[in-house]
Formats: C-alpha cells, structure tokens, sequence
C-alpha cells in the first residue's frame, strides 16, 4: 500500500561525480516515489553513518522523480547511507518509506 521509493542516483552538482558529495554542494537525487514534503518534520533527506547516526540535508527541490539537497555545514568525510523520509505525496494516511543508497562524503 502505498508509495515504494527508489533512489538510482545521486549526483553531485559541482563536480557531475556520481556517489561522491563534496562539503555543502548541492546534490541531486534521482529515482522515483520520492518527492518527499520538506514541510513534513518525518520526511526528510538524510546521510546516516555506521553508527546510526543521521545528518539532515536541506531539500531544495523535490518532485517523484528528483530532488536536489544541500548540507548546511559540511560533513565528516567517509562512507553513508543516503536516505530519502517520503510519503511520495500521498498525504498522512499513508506511513513513510525509506529509500536509501550507499554514498561517499569528500
């Protein structure tokens, strides 16, 4: 029931390199049943460390297909999981899905 979120790529928009994210560049999120609702304190894009640890981007784009998000401050270089919080736009009823994508920080 519901949406099922998918992440295919992330893109760094400074450096076009897939799967790696530079300090606070912006970076775009490509897949379907995204779109997550930035006004939604549970819908969120995130980078998550081996310790469980999230870091919450700033969404400034969002749509099914992609959304783009920044880092207010940089992060610690090393290896995350990406993940996006979504209902992909189909209000409160529905519970939030995660989509998620092992990613690099430089």
């Amino acid at each position: 029931e519901g949406a099922n979120p998918r992440i295919n790529t992330v893109l760094d928009e400074v450096t076009h390199e897939y799967d790696v994210i530079v300090g606070t560049n912006e970076f775009s999120i490509a897949g379907s049943d995204l779109a997550p609702d930035a006004t939604k304190d549970d819908e969120y894009v995130a980078v998550v460390d081996d310790m469980g640890v999230e870091t919450k981007a700033e969404i400034t784009f969002s749509d099914l297909q992609n959304v783009k998000a920044q880092f207010a401050a940089p992060v610690d270089p090393g290896e995350y999981r990406l993940v996006v919080h979504t209902r992909s736009g189909m209000g409160e009823e529905f519970g939030v899905k995660v989509a998620s994508r092992k990613i690099k920080i430089a």
